[in-house]
């Protein structure tokens, strides 16, 4: 592999204009050891959501690079080959399988020493569950293990080493639903370790098959969306653990990035709906306001028409003489008519009102 050497202020740009996704496929590296640079030469990495709002044209925030840290050396990546990258985009492929880190810093144990509490939780569960049967305690908090007798020693040391790597890599474990989650950047990876079976055919019985189990352990981790199972080869999953836990990493962080993007389109969207809404308010108040103006300028031209009309029957009335107390109550009648018509005076008629 070519080996490329980077300043901290490089690795820095690098960081903030290339997708951590995209860097993970161009250079051997895995998600965990990423993580652990940026902490190492205290670089600050874009948050969720931060490359969706740039691909889309929205302001986004660039932490600044602090001051340099007593790391001084230059940072050393190992490129990819081209049969590397496009094994990388493979669905369910390992995205990434440095042989010379990937095992830095860890060593699987020999035997079970301080068992981790979810350990000790599912020997109390198994026990209740020896004791009690269907009545069983089901809110014990526990890992789900299904394995035969002989092989209970060696799963419970796997699943130990297992949830106490995912805990040193800053990732917890959850029992919910009845069910044990690792959680990781909060998103939630059920995880199930069974040991494998295989039918043996039994024609003349009922059930027509009974199962003979293997001794290969299968260990899933997650189910839908993320899902994938391991299982025991030429390379056993003690060996696999550093593995699975970058798999986990890496799809975890791929599916919070996509949960943050669905929530900004999301807040785009709401924001959008609030806005035409908005829009279709004002839009239905100028059409009302341009409805009353229309109505306040017919009634106008209408009093004012009465007024005429009104004007010159007083003065047909008094050029034939006629006007008399009658008429003149008429008129003054007829006024008040016009002006409780006309929207300019909006006289008050305790009648018309």
């Amino acid at each position: 592999m070519d080996k490329v050497s980077l300043t901290r202020d490089e690795f820095y740009e690098m960081v903030w204009t290339t997708p951590t996704s995209h860097l993970l496929k161009k250079y051997d590296i895995t998600q965990h050891k990423f993580i652990e640079l940026c902490k190492k030469f205290d670089i600050p990495r874009p948050g969720i959501g931060y490359w969706m709002k740039k691909a889309n044209n929205k302001p986004v925030i660039r932490k600044a690079l602090p001051t340099p840290n007593k790391s001084g050396s230059s940072i050393e990546l190992y490129l990819r080959s081209e049969k590397e990258k496009r094994s990388s985009n493979k669905v369910g492929s390992q995205l990434i399988t440095s042989k010379k880190t990937d095992n830095e810093g860890f060593r699987y144990p020999e035997k079970l020493k301080n068992p981790h509490p979810m350990i000790l939780e599912t020997k109390r569960c198994w026990e209740d569950s020896k004791a009690k049967g269907y009545n069983r305690d089901r809110n014990i908090p526990h890992l789900s293990i299904r394995v035969e007798p002989p092989h209970v020693k060696r799963a419970l040391l796997l699943m130990d080493t297992f949830v106490k790597l995912l805990e040193k890599r800053g990732h917890r474990i959850e029992f919910k639903y009845h069910r044990p989650y690792a959680v990781l950047y909060d998103v939630d990876i059920e995880l199930d370790l069974r040991e494998a079976a295989k039918r043996i055919p039994k024609p003349d019985a009922y059930p027509t098959f009974e199962l003979e189990y293997t001794g290969q352990f299968v260990l899933m981790t997650g189910k839908y969306s993320i899902h994938k199972e391991w299982r025991d080869g030429k390379i056993k999953l003690e060996g696999m653990l550093e593995k699975i836990v970058d798999w986990m990493e890496t799809h975890a962080g791929e599916w919070a990035d996509w949960r943050e993007q669905s929530r900004l389109k999301e807040l785009e969207r709401a924001k959008e709906k609030e806005q035409h809404e908005k829009m279709l308010a004002q839009q239905q108040q100028e059409i009302q306001s341009f409805k009353t103006l229309l109505e306040d300028s017919k009634k106008h031209q209408e009093a004012n028409a009465l007024r005429e009309y009104i004007t010159a029957a007083r003065a047909k009335a008094i050029a034939e003489k006629k006007f008399d107390k009658a008429l003149e109550a008429w008129v003054a009648w007829a006024a008040k008519k016009a002006d409780w018509l006309d929207p300019l005076t909006n006289s008050p008629d305790d009648i018309m009102d």
